[in-house]
């Protein structure tokens, strides 16, 4: 490898306000600036051409899902990224050409999640792409590998979360208050400390300051979010910015993830009106749902040990270092709610359904939302005269997402 030479050409790429994209040289292994999230896109063509229209629009499309967007013009390259940047969680597109070189290479690298073949011809690299196992599609265009990485990074965010598990008898005495896991009592004296404070409106102009200054964000979109953010935001509409698509959620989950303490006491304001229209919410819906049994989903995050200490502590504590992740979850927290508290064929029910399998929809996943739809369809058929908008609503929605599959 051609070590300072590779180095150089692994750039940086941000798109401007304008539209332009910039390509600064840094060196692997050494991040331009401090990032809010540990996840770097890898992409491997040696046809990238800043000057292209077709590579702006595909390094505009990428910033937009996430914010480190990596260009190789060599797949010895990527392997330097992937090698020096451990702790670093990676996502590679790469050319069909240069993917059948770099693949068998870099497959089994724990901190590479997935692979994604951008190339000209799907067919001709279907066949051998279906050997490797952490490769997730061939694709001809950029669109749906976007849709793939968002809800890869969905995934990944909702394993990482940490996890704390309090057994019923932990805390009631000095010998065991001790033992208590590290993580749950640091962000529960986070947590009574920032809600104790009082915030101005100066906190949210210098968050929104930070987050200029910082270079969190390289994108047109998320700048305008920022700039809407400063602008707009007041104490009672915490939950539209957090279940918004945009870079509250994003950043406020990897600040809790992570305890990253300076960035939670700067968001101090935001927890803390969060925590209280979520507090006002729940007192008003508690009465609903009180004595009954929610079961607990959760992916490949949840290790063996702590499963085994989950059955344990039957009656215990578990905390969660972070909010609700996504729009999508905000609803179908929303939809568990509405199945405890109405009958199985009550209207508002298919109501969350039809919220769920649009926003599946949206990002592709076509079976659940047809699954979430047809659900909703079938209770408004009951309730209603087959005349009715909201049927017909349903089968449109029903007969596109059939024409997408």
């Amino acid at each position: 490898m051609g070590g300072e030479e590779s180095k150089e050409k692994a750039a940086t790429s941000t798109v401007d306000t304008d539209g332009a994209i910039k390509t600064s040289v840094v060196t692997a292994g050494r991040p331009k600036h401090r990032k809010d999230e540990q996840y770097t896109v890898l992409w491997v063509d040696e046809n990238i051409d800043s000057n292209n229209p077709d590579c702006k629009n595909t390094l505009a499309q990428l910033h937009i899902v996430v914010n480190e967007v990596k260009q190789c013009t060599k797949w010895e390259e990527c392997i330097e990224w992937l090698s020096m940047n451990r702790e670093e969680t990676f996502y590679v597109i790469v050319s069909g050409g240069l993917g059948q070189s770099l693949v068998p290479n870099i497959h089994s690298m724990p901190n590479l999640d997935s692979i994604y073949i951008f190339c000209g011809n799907q067919q001709r690299h279907e066949e051998w792409a279906r050997r490797w196992s952490k490769i997730k599609g061939v694709h001809t265009s950029i669109n749906p590998i976007c849709d793939a990485l968002k809800l890869a990074i969905k995934h990944r965010n909702q394993d990482n979360v940490r996890v704390s598990i309090i057994g019923v008898n932990e805390g009631s005495s000095n010998e065991n208050i001790n033992q208590l896991e590290p993580t749950f009592m640091y962000s529960q004296l986070f947590k009574e400390t920032l809600l104790e404070l009082e915030y101005g409106e100066q906190a949210i102009k210098d968050f929104a300051k930070f987050l200029k200054k910082e270079e969190y964000y390289n994108n047109k979109k998320e700048k305008q979010m920022i700039k809407e953010f400063g602008n707009t935001y007041d104490r009672s509409n915490a939950i539209f910015w957090y279940t918004r698509e945009c870079f509250m959620y994003k950043l406020l989950n990897e600040a809790l993830r992570t305890l990253n303490g300076d960035l939670i006491i700067r968001m101090g304001f935001f927890l803390c009106d969060l925590h209280q229209q979520i507090e006002r919410l729940y007192q008003n819906q508690v009465g609903q749902y009180y004595g009954k049994t929610f079961q607990l989903y959760r992916g490949q995050g949840l290790s063996t040990t702590d499963f085994t200490k989950l059955e344990r502590n039957k009656g215990g504590l578990i905390s969660f270092n972070n909010f609700l992740s996504t729009t999508l979850e905000f609803h179908e927290t929303a939809l568990r709610i509405r199945q405890i508290s109405l009958p199985p064929q009550h209207p508002s029910l298919a109501i969350s359904y039809n919220n769920i399998g649009s926003l599946y929809s949206k990002i592709g996943d076509y079976p659940q939302a047809l699954f979430y739809l047809k659900k909703a369809l079938a209770i408004w058929q009951n309730s209603f005269s087959p005349t009715h908008h909201l049927i017909e609503t349903a089968l449109k929605n029903i007969n596109y997402v059939k024409n997408k599959m």
